[in-house]
């Protein structure tokens, strides 16, 4: 038995989320919006994407040995037919979402500095990936160890 996926996914999403406090109590869950595909260039790429998906899965080399379809059914048809089956689709992110607490200044929604300081506080800082400020065309681990580095650096030799 042979299975064959194809998976689509942005490897620079242009649409924004954004994640807040839920009040005072710290233990009350974040208030998250991961607002996939609300940026109209990446709903338009993800329904292209998954059109061509549809037209290579039904060339003639795949056509005897595919018995079962799942996505999306022969009735999606119109641009907004795809955009819904992508949206529902979307339930599984691969992506590691990132920019949740962006390195940026504060006035283009920014929430650390340049020392990975939340603005508004004393000395809290936020040391992970959130501070990344668009998605990486790679896995985020070496990136993240090097934020980490400089983060120690930065703590352990602070500039007045």
């Amino acid at each position: 038995l042979v299975s064959l996926t194809i998976a689509t996914t942005l490897q620079h999403p242009l649409s924004r989320g954004s994640s807040h406090i839920n009040g005072q109590d710290p233990l009350l869950t974040p208030l998250i919006d991961p607002a996939f595909l609300s940026h109209l260039f990446d709903a338009w790429l993800m329904v292209q994407a998954a059109k061509q998906a549809r037209k290579i899965m039904e060339q003639p080399q795949y056509k005897n040995i595919i018995l079962n379809k799942q996505f999306p059914g022969p009735s999606v048809q119109s641009d907004a037919e795809w955009l819904v089956s992508v949206k529902t689709a979307l339930e599984l992110n691969v992506n590691h979402p990132l920019d949740t607490c962006a390195l940026m200044p504060e006035d283009r929604a920014g929430v650390v500095d340049p020392q990975l300081k939340v603005y508004g506080t004393e000395n809290l800082r936020v040391v992970d990936a959130s501070v990344i400020p668009i998605q990486i065309g790679a896995h985020p681990a070496l990136t993240i160890y090097a934020i980490a580095e400089k983060a120690a650096e930065l703590i352990l030799n602070p500039t007045t």
